[in-house]
């Protein structure tokens, strides 16, 4: 049986976590919860794989995603997280004007 992040209380028998999580107005969708469940499992090793609308070959947009997960992550799970960016096939015909190209990945820092 699949669960959400949601349903998930203990991480306690895992000895790595995958994290799979859409981008959206710069947050990586659940990934504070998986960080507070990692927090009462240090020896667990987290990979991170994030899902949006901006291209991952930009590496713009890689150092923005980054800089997201960095944010939610101490330094000792910084160093060791496995990072993958994949981009999402979306059909921007079903999306809002709000929502077309809002991951916040490709917003352009100054």
């Amino acid at each position: 049986m699949q669960k959400t992040a949601k349903e998930v209380n203990s991480l306690s028998s895992c000895k790595e976590v995958i994290h799979l999580g859409g981008i959206y107005a710069g947050q990586i969708l659940g990934l504070a919860h998986t960080v507070k469940l990692l927090r009462q499992e240090p020896e667990a090793k987290l990979l991170v794989a994030t899902v949006g609308l901006s291209d991952p070959a930009d590496e713009t947009n890689i150092h923005n995603i980054r800089d997201f997960i960095k944010k939610q992550l101490t330094e000792p799970l910084w160093d060791e997280t496995k990072l993958f960016h994949l981009r999402g096939g979306m059909d921007y015909s079903r999306l809002s004007v709000a929502h077309q190209g809002d991951d916040g990945a490709s917003v352009q820092q100054g």
